[in-house]
């Protein structure tokens, strides 16, 4: 049998339980709950439950932790499913099962915080992608699980070039923009072939920098 020993309020509706079995010697074991489960089981000091009902309260109680862990995490900032599921599987204070970590994303995207389409538009229109190549912006958001279809759709209308003659005038720091020699404008090809721009991208940043348009 388990015996609840004590029970401690903590903020955000938190609640933290001390239990041990039944005659044990020596302290007690703790877990946090969520003070709706605590108030659902009516858990208080001196309350004795078997260890399959209370396997099973603890079962409910970490999943519903998950839940709410899961929207705090989204509240920080914009997260995949795939980055929200990885940060569940990595948060320190409790283990949450995979069916956890599945049903707490599940019920996050279904309350819309996780659309893809929006994920990938912010990815791309933020004041960091503005130095980006379409091949680079493509493999952050690959990485961040965004679908194929959502990151094409995000890159529609997408224009490189302004980043690219960004790129090109700080290479034109160290050359002659007069006179730029084959070896210089080969440099300028490989950086910008480098950061991912595209060829058709690439030549025309060379035809400008040929025509002094600096």
């Amino acid at each position: 049998m388990i015996v609840i020993k004590n029970i401690q309020g903590r903020a955000n509706d938190q609640v933290v339980v001390e239990y041990s079995q039944e005659n044990a010697i020596g302290k007690p074991d703790k877990i946090r709950f969520p003070a709706e489960t605590a108030l659902k089981y009516s858990i208080r000091r001196q309350l004795v439950l078997t260890e399959s009902d209370w396997e099973s309260i603890k079962t409910e109680a970490i999943g519903l932790q998950a839940k709410i862990k899961a929207f705090s995490l989204v509240a920080q900032r914009e997260r995949t499913a795939f980055e929200l599921t990885k940060a569940l599987k990595s948060t320190k204070r409790f283990t949450f099962t995979d069916q956890m970590i599945e049903v707490a994303v599940a019920r996050v995207e279904e309350l819309g915080y996780l659309d893809q389409d929006k994920i990938a538009h912010h990815h791309v229109t933020r004041s960091a992608s503005t130095l980006k190549s379409k091949r680079l912006l493509r493999h952050q958001m690959k990485g961040r699980g965004i679908s194929d279809s959502a990151i094409e759709t995000s890159l529609d209308n997408y224009d490189e070039m302004p980043a690219a003659l960004m790129h090109t005038q700080k290479q034109c720091k160290v050359i002659d923009l007069n006179s730029p020699s084959p070896g210089q404008l080969d440099q300028v090809k490989q950086h910008l072939y480098r950061k991912g721009f595209q060829t058709a991208t690439i030549e025309l940043c060379l035809q400008t920098l040929t025509k002094s348009n600096f």
